[in-house]
């Protein structure tokens, strides 16, 4: 019956992924017998809407089957964790391991010891800061969602109304999806952040291949917190949707809070004419026969592709929407 499917789902959707088919599996065998210990079948709906309400609020039974202990890292929210912890961590490995060979290859500098250390020191910084930023998200996270428990426990005011609708195969985030994205992120901002001078246009010249960078790289040092922070509300987005693993509409709405928050941050650092490399219109004009200005080209790229994620974002969440969560 779907009233017990969706009671199920309540209790089990936040606990450990490892534990939800042997807790999924053991209320229903639950559910069966005080069903059978009442003398009622599954579709007698009067008969399981009083077995449910007497096994309490999902939250609660879901809280007695995570324990009560304090956690800066609970449970229910253990599994997400590691798993976007490992994902950041391998994203970081892989973005500052390509920004410094692009880096060597292309800006050699010092001899192998002391880029070998750069580089060492580099990895290091980049997965600690990935360590900190998502445990202390996690940890906000874990906190918040305990005092919405508490209240819940406070108050012991449920009703089977309240039960979340199991939600449709197409509602669901794909977490390959998610973790890629998070991938490339962090891979694209370490280019641009260790090393910007890489994004160029290389041509031929007499002399050789002629390197002209894309952005003054002097200018773009002052604007390095806002590029951090660009890089944390892209990543911190992808996370949100990894935990929440489905589309509903307040899920639709703070990620697109989150595109848009990055996407005005974004224009507001490339929008500036002196962010980008003087000498770089001359060379498009070379090989390229456009009447448009590099920053216009980039902007425009970043609003449209901004608005198609925003919309899309929100389209889901309006289909796929239930205010039961």
């Amino acid at each position: 019956m779907e009233l017990i499917n969706r009671y199920i789902y309540a209790v089990i959707k936040d606990l450990p992924e490892k534990q939800r088919e042997d807790i999924s599996k053991e209320l229903k065998t639950l559910i069966d017998d005080m069903l059978e210990g009442e003398g009622e079948e599954k579709n007698d709906a009067v008969a399981v809407k009083k077995v449910l309400k007497e096994l309490d609020d999902p939250a609660i039974l879901a809280s007695k089957y995570r324990g009560s202990e304090r956690y800066l890292i609970g449970p229910g929210n253990y599994d997400s964790y590691i798993m976007i912890l490992k994902i950041v961590t391998v994203a970081i490995f892989i973005g500052v391991s390509i920004s410094k060979i692009l880096g060597g290859i292309f800006s050699p500098e010092g001899n192998l010891l002391s880029v070998t250390i750069d580089y060492l020191v580099s990895l290091f910084v980049g997965v600690l800061q990935g360590f900190a930023w998502v445990t202390i998200g996690f940890a906000i996270a874990e906190q918040k969602g305990s005092k919405i428990e508490d209240t819940i426990e406070k108050e012991n005011q449920w009703s089977l109304d309240d039960l979340p609708e199991v939600p449709q195969k197409e509602a669901r985030i794909s977490r390959v999806e998610s973790g890629f994205s998070i991938v490339f992120t962090t891979i694209f901002f370490s280019l641009l952040y260790f090393n910007p001078q890489l994004f160029a246009i290389y041509s031929r010249g007499a002399e050789g291949t002629v390197v002209t960078p894309v952005l003054n790289i002097d200018a773009l040092s002052g604007f390095k917190g806002m590029i951090i922070g660009i890089f944390l509300l892209n990543v911190l987005k992808e996370t949100i949707k990894l935990i929440k693993g489905r589309w509903n509409l307040r899920l639709a709405v703070v990620t697109s809070i989150l595109s848009a928050m990055s996407m005005i941050i974004t224009l507001y650092v490339f929008n500036r004419p002196s962010i980008w490399n003087p000498e770089l219109n001359a060379q498009i004009a070379k090989h390229l026969d456009i009447g448009i200005e590099q920053s216009t080209a980039v902007l425009g790229i970043v609003i449209i592709a901004s608005a198609i994620e925003i919309v899309t974002s929100l389209y889901k969440g309006y289909k796929y929407n239930s205010t039961k969560l």
